[in-house]
């Protein structure tokens, strides 16, 4: 019976670290594209408004979604509707917690990988198994979002936020300055970020297969020396 409680917490932990790993890989992705150059970027290209009037809106938006700045939520005020402006509250809430959580994950995930090398082999399991399960999603999602991005979009929308508050009209504020094709090309550079993640989780798990083998020849050849002295 210990034998097999010992099994099963050995499973569940690596299941937990796994579906970590996963968490975090999603959220470290959208650090990149809070930066500013990041937005300044996609919404001078894809902004139905003049860049000399969308990037300033724009910067002002990702400086309050991303860091609360009362003074940017000020600026917005003065340009968007109150449902537009209560939908950049809720964007900022939702923002602020997965922040947080990434970073609580970074923190618990590097104390993991403290420990892994205690057992490289089934930290290396883990990382494989994480690597897969991102990179199956990620296609999925791909696939889903070239045949109908709206889809993609609405489930997202819809999973944060409450049914009727983030939908406006064509020519509101917001959709000119941050039209879909600005959305679209931001979850590209989403996916692109957790793929290289993804890369990352595989790559870490190869060098701790690695690291494993050449634990076992050292302790195979220290075997065999002792051996040798016993005989």
């Amino acid at each position: 019976m210990p034998d097999a409680l010992r099994v099963f917490g050995k499973a569940t932990g690596s299941l937990l670290i796994g579906m970590l790993l996963f968490v975090f890989a999603v959220g470290v992705a959208l650090l990149p594209l809070e930066l500013p150059v990041a937005t300044g970027l996609l919404s001078s290209r894809y902004s139905r408004l003049p860049k000399e009037v969308a990037r300033p809106f724009a910067e002002a938006a990702r400086d309050y979604v991303v860091t609360g700045d009362p003074e940017a939520r000020a600026i917005l005020s003065g340009s968007i509707t109150l449902d537009e402006l209560a939908h950049m509250d809720d964007v900022e809430r939702v923002l602020f917690a997965a922040n947080r959580i990434t970073f609580v994950l970074g923190a618990v995930l590097a104390l993991w990988a403290a420990a892994a090398w205690r057992d490289p082999q089934q930290a290396a399991r883990i990382l494989r198994c994480a690597a897969a399960a991102l990179g199956l999603v990620l296609i999925a999602v791909v696939i889903i979002g070239a045949i109908s991005f709206e889809t993609v979009f609405s489930a997202f929308h819809e999973m944060f936020f409450a049914p009727g508050t983030w939908m406006f009209p064509y020519d509101s504020m917001l959709i000119m300055v941050l039209p879909k094709p600005f959305w679209s090309m931001a979850a590209l550079g989403w996916g692109l970020f957790v793929a290289l993640v993804g890369i990352g989780y595989a790559g870490a798990a190869w060098a701790l297969k690695l690291f494993a083998g050449r634990q076992d020849r050292a302790a195979e050849w220290a075997y065999g020396r002792v051996a040798q002295k016993a005989t």
